[in-house]
């Protein structure tokens, strides 16, 4: 899944049609992977689709603040910088 906004509490899109179809597939995911680049991170948008801790992955660039990254380490969430 991707996300327009995410923060250590939860990700967030502007759509609520895109967050029914995002809360769906995460309901049958065995492991959820999130994209979002670095200009996503500590954004909120309207619509929350789930709670951070629902998110195993998160996948982003390298611009990733060090600070970010390890506030998303301290819930659980394993991220990558591509």
């Amino acid at each position: 899944m991707w996300a327009l906004g995410i923060t250590v509490i939860e990700s967030t899109v502007i759509e609520s049609e895109e967050a029914l179809t995002f809360r769906a597939m995460i309901r049958h995911a065995k492991k959820t992977i999130m994209v979002a680049d670095s200009n996503k991170i500590g954004v909120v948008t309207p619509t929350p689709v789930c709670p951070i801790s629902d998110v195993r992955m998160l996948i982003t660039d390298t611009r990733a603040s060090d600070k970010a990254v390890a506030l998303s380490g301290e819930r659980g969430l394993e991220v990558q910088r591509v």
